[in-house]
Parts: structure tokens; sequence; C-alpha cells
């Protein structure tokens, strides 16, 4: 990659996502466990816990259900919902350890799995977004080294793009070609940076090397005529 700051991010992003992966497996095996060990019972929606929230307000549903014995337990749901998802009366299966009536929830799969849904989700959208920028990182030094041994250099006019988004702006150069031979025109993009190149791009050719067999998707646009970001 051609900046540091894009290979801290990337780094950050593979730790960031290993270590939700792993949360995610490691409560995942916990929770199997707890379904191993624990009973279902009938319970009941006794009352509604509302909360202040940024949409306005959320709604714990507190449940009431007897365990083993037949004593009375209480708890408060951990997922709360805006509007409220249980009425005040409402029939529930509760699930907990017997012995244990702090391990008690909803017998429901988002208030057993919803943690370890997103830890897991997140770890893998981190992974993936990572592993995606290295696996182009690597595509495009490959492409580097080969296309000036086996490819096509042609100069073409470059013009600078911008791409904008809340956190960040960034460029890239595009240049444009026709091909004589099948009469298509195919459109050229270099890596992204965080200047505009605008003036560098003026009076100058663009060396594009390409894969004569498949232009379209084997190329790289030679930048190395811009300054290199710190």
């Amino acid at each position: 990659m051609k900046k540091r700051s894009e290979r801290n991010t990337t780094i950050v992003l593979l730790l960031v996502g290993t270590l939700a992966l792993v949360g995610g497996i490691y409560l995942f095996v916990g929770k199997l466990e707890f379904l191993k060990n624990s009973v279902v019972v009938d319970g009941v929606v006794s009352d509604l816990d509302s909360r202040s929230s940024k949409n306005g307000r959320t709604y714990y549903p507190v449940i009431t259900y007897r365990g083993a014995g037949g004593r009375e337990q209480t708890f408060v749901s951990s997922v709360g919902s805006s509007p409220a998802s249980y009425e005040i009366g409402e029939s529930v299966r509760v699930r907990y350890e017997a012995g244990k009536p702090s391990t008690a929830v909803i017998a429901a799969f988002w208030e057993i799995w919803g943690i370890v849904s997103i830890a897991a989700g997140l770890g893998l959208i981190f992974l993936a977004i990572g592993i995606s920028t290295i696996v182009a990182a690597m595509r495009l030094n490959r492409l580097r080294e080969e296309l000036p041994r086996t490819g096509r250099m042609i100069e073409l006019p470059g013009r600078a793009e911008k791409v904008q988004s809340k956190s960040k702006t960034e460029f890239y150069v595009r240049s444009e070609w026709h091909n004589p031979e099948d009469g298509k025109i195919y459109l050229f993009d270099s890596e992204k940076f965080y200047f505009d190149p605008t003036p560098f791009l003026v009076n100058r050719l663009v060396q594009v090397w390409i894969d004569p067999l498949n232009p379209k998707k084997r190329y790289y646009v030679d930048t190395a005529f811009l300054p290199v970001e710190a």
C-alpha cells in the first residue's frame, strides 16, 4: 500500500476484527454451555422498565417466573426496544441455570444470541475489509511487476477525480482509452490519495500499463510522478 496511514488502518482493522471474532467464539461456547445446563420454564411480563435513550424511551421487559421449589424470581431483560416488544401480562419462556437465578433470560433468539451475533458479525466485517485491502494491494503490486514485462504501455491524458464522504476526501487519476481493435472505451483509475493531483497533470501524459488480452481488469496507472504522501 502506498500510504503509511492506510497500512496502520489495515493493521487496526485486522486486530479489531480478530479480537471481536475471538470474543464472539468465546461467547458462543459459553452460550452452548448455558443451553446445556439450563432449563426452560414459563414466565410473564410483569412490568416494563422505561429508560431514556436517543430515540426517546427504550423499554426493557421485567419478567417474573417461578424457579425450582416454586420460589418466585424477577429479572429485567438486558435487551430493550422502542417501541416495546412485549406487553405487560404477556407470557414468555424463560431459560436459566438451576440454582442460579441471575442467569435467567427470555428464551428468544436475540436475548440469547444477540451479543454473540454482534461480536462475531463485526469481527467478520473488519477482517473482510482488512483482508480485501491486503489482497487488492498484493494484486496491484503483482501487476506492477508483471505488466512491464508482459503487457503494453500506453500514454493517455489524465484528470483528477474526487471521492468525498463524511470522514474524508480522496482523489484518484482517471484516464480514458479508445481501443481501436474492439472499438470500446476503457476507463483506467489509479490508487486513491489525499491530495488533489490536478497541478501535476498539466501538460503531462499518464502512463498506463495494460494486459492487451484483458485491459478492463488487468492494468495499473503509473503515478510515480506524483509526490509521496507522508
